[in-house]
């Protein structure tokens, strides 16, 4: 085939000269005696409107002409140029409006092709380095791009008319098939002009041969001869080179279907494709018998036969098989598949691509891939292998590396080092045979080449009697992975390797480490890693790493420099800076002062056995240190390290110091004088004093409230406390301290630095200052922790409460033995005595009465506690939390005695008062007679509303209240979702709510899922909700996929108001409904719209929604509740009169009202007969009730409530 300079690739269209392409397709036909050693398939069968003709590019890709002119009746319209790819069976638009409008546009940019326009484009070759297109019903001659750039060759778009020119000055009228022939000329059928036209390279536009009746195809001959389908004369001709028009086959003016020994002698009805086959001569579209019909010369006779070739006449259809069984429905454009050895056909009819051919010649054998095998295991799925393809890759473990290749072929492989230089390839070619990998099968086979650091392997599949694959090669680089240094701090960081069976060495003097330890080369340090830790002085430590693997590369070395700076170790202090197990370390003479002990550990710190001393000492000027008149100890310690109790692990219990020996535990808390050492000892792999196999030492602590992770850095450790002397005097000072610190990573050997600073904010080195700090009885939130002042905010709340209760009643998270905060919840039952000295009161006796039954005055006189956490404290505690006319206490020491001085009882740092009751509405009864009104009593209407939108489109649903009462809503909680009734797609994009200023945003929000939005309003200072009030807008975005009777609930799943917090108005809610088209009529044909059964019973076919159906049993049909616009499942919004009050002897009627109602209500002496009299018309509802206030009767009086209706 010839194509102009600028061509891009290879294609042959019908009319196409190609000579040597068409060299194996002519043996396809040439001397066959019977159509039925060949078939018919279908290539493309769905996604065409009206094909008409095709090319074929040299990859076999196709581009076909859709045509479709007009949408009419139902009938789709297209008007474009299609691509389709046979390897994928991807179809695609390369040109023209995917929707299938037409117009003349062009489109000068590249992959822009959709923006393009054509009008019944048909004819379609390939010249010019791209596609030329009759667009038929534009009148024009058109270039396509294979990138989808269109352009005009010739002829103005709309214009109908015969002139000659060039370009854009020639004139065509409806213009239909194309052919190229040996010089760039183009020639064109110019059908409704009964000519055929010539373009030459420049576009200049001749007339080249007239006295055709609508001619449809044409193709260039061998010696340049144009073979014409003259298709409303029935015949074939030829123009010569000469001008000279022969008829070929068929008789002038007569249709039929008769082949013939002589080609005159035969008929055709209609024909309009034609492709030149070269000496297999030429193939015709006899359109109007659905045929394929072939034209050759019979050289004894040296004259034109004609036979059928493919279908049936006058019998369309869309059949498959031998070609004396396919059916075709009238086929038109025609060309040479040569990459298939075939012919292909626009079967029209069919709107579909058929492919006529013989048993095609082999393929070549296909190309083999090289690649590698991992395997994932889940327990779902189980074992799952899964092969990647390979050309270039780098791996840092050993691969399996596996061939897949076609079935039935001998598969070769060869490997060697890959070639430093790419011009001398040095790799042998594949020779040895393999067995290939079939996907997805198990088990998995050996690797076929074995790692070195730098590999090329070579496959090629072969076959006898086929064209072997081409040499497929694929690289493999193994090396080692470079090692992974987690953290710049020296006193704890971590290496890590992701080669297995790899090993690390490493120097700390800059030195390039190497694969053999010494002693300034360090190692082995096995896959995958470990932790390493050094302490520095003032210098900096330059750490080296390098990993190594037999067979791989090594790794690339990394170097870290560690910094004094950056030195930060595991640290042991008395309490964190701030937040709970923090303390200001105030005491008070005679108390048992606490200080927290605490461990800031570094990031994967572990540590399985632990110790060190603490120590108390008097300051100068302090009294001294003595033990308790009971004679226990001066100081002490409480663990708060924590382990799951074996006997119920859903409890936590506390570690304490010991070992354990033999059959037995040793205690590991040792007291010497103002001196307490104390140790955990257990070693990684035993169970005995906790289980290691599950935690370490440090995994879990909580002193109250906090449970600490050691993953998250911070550790209490427990609490270090001290007798403080009852003759100490404010001012006076001790220092507690933290000495040796020690712990192991592994219980055995591995030493873990554990820093102990006297100086910042985390110290091991404490001053305690003597004061005389106060605490509320019963005030134990928020904690820090057990000394005054380091817990209480001076109100008694709910939890407060809690923290009584769970100490009292299930022993959690008690505090210490004569800490001030125990002391704190001890509220009961000490009867306190006025200290005449003070004025303060110091404990007598314990109450004697109950506490449970007390009167205020008994519980006002409970000044101190009783040692024991029990009911009567949380009892009193409650009391105290909200009765305001009760008295508080505030307890504290002072030389030596523990005093109570009663406090305010504050709410929230308010003095409790009484507090003023709000109305509750003026009373019913005081209302003016014979008066109509909106009831005054709260009550709201959530509504959704209905919407009809589109599919994809963005919908804004204003999700509105009708309140009723005259204080505003504030308090609001919403919960919304948009659920896809029965035929319709699920929402896919989530919901958004916008709410509107009178609420402002909600305090918390959620969504559950893509349809659904939740919200909670809980801000009394906003202006709230009053009157017919919108609450947001709720927006939603119906599926692209949502058809024309997709519907969806707009729901409320909750909806409750309030106007303070204190209570809830009766709500009531209404479904919204979108739509996406007008759901007004009735399906069931009752009057019932389908909107309303949708709305409220979700579905049509709902037995529930009939029309005499009564859903809520309320005694109203649904035709009655739909004429009322009242919710048919809603018992309470039924039109009825609700049961009257008397208010001054008249009685008060009631009833629901919807929006856009009108009601009368009517009075009658008596049941029996017609005498109804109107006593209030023409009432608009409003969505609420309305109220009647009647004088009183003088007798007798019936009323009732009727819906006006047009």
């Amino acid at each position: 085939m010839m194509f102009a300079p600028n061509q891009r690739s290879a294609v042959s269209g019908q009319g196409s000269a190609v000579r040597c392409l068409l060299s194996a397709v002519c043996c396809l036909l040439l001397g066959v005696a019977s159509a039925s050693a060949q078939s018919v398939d279908a290539v493309v069968s769905s996604g065409l409107v009206e094909p008409h003709s095709v090319a074929v590019d040299s990859a076999g890709t196709l581009y076909l002409t859709d045509q479709g002119g007009i949408s009419f009746f139902g009938q789709t319209s297209a008007n474009r140029i299609m691509k389709f790819v046979p390897g994928t069976a991807a179809l695609s638009v390369l040109a023209g409006d995917p929707s299938g409008s037409n117009g003349t546009n062009d489109n000068p940019t590249a992959n822009a092709g959709f923006t393009a326009r054509f009008f019944n484009p048909a004819g379609i070759i390939a010249a010019r380095g791209g596609l030329i297109v009759a667009d038929s019903g534009n009148h024009t001659i058109r270039y396509v791009g294979f990138d989808g750039v269109v352009s005009n060759i010739a002829g103005a778009p709309t214009i109908a008319a015969l002139a000659n020119g060039t370009g854009a000055a020639a004139r065509f009228n409806a213009p239909i098939g194309l052919a190229l022939d040996s010089a760039s000329n183009i020639y064109v059928a110019d059908s409704k002009n009964n000519v055929i036209r010539r373009i030459d390279p420049a576009d200049a536009v001749t007339t080249y041969a007239t006295g055709f009746n609508q001619p449809n195809g044409v193709s260039v001959g061998d010696n340049g001869e144009l073979w014409v389908a003259d298709t409303l004369n029935h015949v074939i001709k030829t123009v010569g080179t000469n001008g000279v028009i022969t008829i070929r086959a068929g008789s002038v003016g007569t249709a039929g279907s008769t082949d013939g020994s002589v080609a005159l002698g035969g008929f055709l009805s209609s024909p309009r494709g034609v492709v030149w086959m070269g000496t297999a001569g030429l193939l015709i579209a006899d359109s109007g018998n659905h045929t394929i019909r072939r034209l050759y010369t019979n050289t004894s006779i040296n004259t034109y036969i004609m036979e059928t070739t493919a279908g049936a006449a006058g019998q369309a259809g869309f059949v498959n098989g031998t070609t004396n069984v396919a059916r075709l429905n009238s086929p038109i454009g025609v060309v040479a598949d040569v990459l298939n050895g075939a012919f292909l056909v626009a079967d029209a009819g069919n709107k579909a691509v058929r492919r006529v051919q013989q048993t095609p010649a082999q393929a070549a054998v296909a190309n083999p891939v090289i690649g590698v095998i991992t395997i994932t295991t889940n327990a779902t799925t189980g074992v799952t292998p899964i092969f990647t393809a390979v050309t270039d890759g780098v791996f840092i473990n050993d691969a399996i590396i596996a061939v897949t290749a076609e079935a039935n072929v001998t598969t070769l492989l060869s490997s060697g080092v890959t070639p430093t230089d790419p011009f001398n390839d040095t790799v042998p070619v594949p020779t040895g045979a393999i067995t290939p990998y079939t996907l997805n099968t198990l088990p998995v086979p050996a690797t076929l080449v074995s790692p070195l650091p730098d590999v090329t392997v070579k496959v090629q599949s072969v076959k006898s009697g086929r064209v072997s694959s081409a040499v497929v090669k694929a690289r493999f680089q193994f090396q080692t992975a470079t090692p992974v240094v987690t953290g710049d701090n020296a006193a704890l960081f971590s290496v890590s390797l992701a080669t297995t069976n790899a090993q690390m060495f490493y120097t700390t003097n800059g030195v390039e480490p190497v694969s053999t330890a010494s002693t300034t080369n360090f190692g082995p340090i096995p896959f995958p890693g470990t932790n390493l830790a050094f302490q520095l002085g003032a210098s900096n430590m330059t750490f080296k790493i390098k990993a190594f693997k037999a067979s791989y590369t090594d790794s690339s070395t990394i170097t870290r420099e560690f910094s004094p700076t950056n030195f930060v170790a595991n640290t042991i202090s008395f309490g964190f800076a701030s937040g709970e197990a923090s303390s200001q370390f105030i005491a008070s003479p005679g108390q048992t002062n606490y200080s927290p002990v605490t461990l800031t550990i570094l990031p994967a710190q572990k540590m399985y056995s632990l110790q060190f001393a603490m120590s108390v000492t008097n300051l100068p000027g302090a009294a001294a240190l003595s033990g308790t008149p009971q004679g226990s100890n001066v100081v002490g310690f409480q663990s708060f390290l924590l382990m799951p109790d074996p006997a119920d692990p859903t409890i936590r219990i506390r570690i304490p110091p010991s070992m354990f020996v033999s059959a037995g535990f040793t205690n590991l808390l040792v007291t010497n004088n103002n001196l307490l050492s104390v140790g955990w000892i257990e070693r990684l792999g035993s169970t005995n004093l906790y289980n290691t196999l599950a935690q370490d030492l440090v995994t879990m602590s909580q002193a109250h409230d906090t449970l600490f992770l050691s993953s998250g850095g911070q550790v209490v450790i427990g609490a270090f406390g001290f007798v403080v002397p009852t003759n100490a005097v404010a001012g006076h000072t001790y220092q507690v301290a933290l000495h040796r610190p020690s712990a192991t990573s592994d219980g055995i050997k591995e030493d873990v630095f554990i820093n102990a600073p006297t100086n910042g904010s985390l110290s091991a080195l404490k001053t305690v200052t003597i004061g005389s700090p106060g605490y509320l009885v019963g005030d134990a939130v928020p904690f820090r922790w057990f000394n005054a002042p380091d817990f209480g905010d001076t109100n008694l709340l709910a939890n407060d409460l809690a923290q009584v209760f769970q100490t009292a009643v299930y022993g959690f998270n008690g505090p210490p033995l004569g800490s001030d905060m125990l002391d704190a919840m001890d509220s009961c039952c000490g009867i306190g005595t006025n200290d005449a000295p003070t004025s303060l009161l110091r404990y007598s006796v314990q109450y004697g009465g109950s506490a449970s039954v007390g009167t205020d005055v008994g519980i006002n006189s409970i000044a101190f506690g009783d040692g024991v956490l029990n009911v009567a404290d949380i009892y009193i505690t409650f009391r105290r939390s909200l009765d305001m006319s009760l008295t508080n206490f505030v307890r504290f020491r002072s030389n030596g005695i523990h005093y109570a001085s009663l406090a305010a009882n504050n709410f929230r740092g308010v003095v409790g008062t009484s507090l003023a009751r709000g109305g509750s509405g003026g009373s019913r009864g005081g209302r003016v007679a014979q008066s109509l009104s909106t009831p005054a009593d709260a009550s709201v209407t959530f509504s959704a509303g209905e919407i009809i939108g589109a599919a994809g489109q963005s919908l804004n649903i204003p999700i509105t209240a009708r309140v009723s009462g005259s204080v505003p809503l504030r308090m609001l909680a919403l919960n919304l979702s948009v659920i896809a009734l029965p035929g319709s797609p699920d929402i896919t994009t989530p919901v958004q709510f916008v709410p509107d200023s009178a609420l402002g945003a909600p305090g918390f929000s959620q969504s559950r899922g893509a349809g659904n939005y939740a919200a909670a309003w809980l801000n009394d200072a906003v202006a709230g909700l009053s009157g017919d009030a919108v609450v947001g807008t709720l927006v939603v975005t119906l599926p692209a996929g949502a058809g024309a009777d997709a519907a969806y609930s707009v729901r409320f799943d909750h909806a409750s108001a309030s106007p303070t917090g204190l209570g809830t108005v009766p709500a009531r809610r209404e479904a919204g409904l979108i739509t996406t088209r007008n759901r007004g009529t009735s399906s069931w044909s009752d009057g019932i719209s389908d909107t309303w059964r949708l709305k409220h019973f979700g579905r049509l076919d709902n037995l529930l929604s009939a029309a005499n159906a009564d859903a809520d049993g309320d005694g109203i049909p649904n035709w009655a509740e739909f004429r009322a616009g009242t919710d048919p499942a809603d018992a309470g919004s039924g039109l009825q009169l609700r049961a009257p009050g008397l208010v001054s002897g008249g009685p008060r009627l009631r009833w629901p009202t919807a929006v856009g109602k009108s009601y009368v209500l009517e009075v009658s002496t008596t049941l029996v007969g017609t005498n109804w009299v109107a006593i209030a018309t023409n009432l608009a509802g409003s969505g609420r009730d309305i109220e009647f206030q009647t004088p009183p009767p003088g007798g007798p009086r019936f009323y009732r409530v009727r819906l006006v209706e047009p």
